[in-house]
């Protein structure tokens, strides 16, 4: 009886290990996130946030930005290049794949984000962060 006890109990930590590596590998990931974000271009951040307080830019449930004005494109497009390049290599890091590790470090981007910041949902609407 007892063996089956010991059994139970190691098959309730097996489960909960997978549960705890995403647990880990995210707050790694939002960390990483910070810390690469920051290193980019001055001018490009200023920019961004410029692009996003006056709503010419959002951010994506996928943890892109997405223009919301047609002019806004080409920035966006700049700006993705330098978060997907992150989100492989952390991606390849952590055996996740890039669609989970942007939908990681949208979270942070949401946490982080200021007040009116648009924000689109994976069902393509568009909202305001309160």
């Amino acid at each position: 009886m007892s063996q089956v006890i010991l059994h139970q109990s190691s098959s309730d930590e097996r489960r909960r290990l997978p549960a705890l590596i995403l647990a880990i590998a995210g707050i790694w990931m939002a960390v990483a996130l910070l810390v690469g974000m920051s290193s980019v271009n001055p001018a490009m951040s200023q920019s961004l946030k410029s692009d996003l307080a006056s709503g010419a830019l959002g951010e994506g449930w996928n943890g892109l930005v997405v223009p919301r004005q047609n002019s806004a494109a080409g920035r966006a497009n700049a700006i993705n290049a330098k978060r997907m390049k992150i989100y492989k290599k952390r991606a390849n890091e952590t055996g996740q794949s890039v669609e989970v590790v942007g939908s990681i470090y949208a979270k942070e981007i949401y946490e982080r984000a200021r007040s009116g910041t648009w924000f689109l949902s994976k069902n393509n609407s568009w909202s305001q962060k309160p």
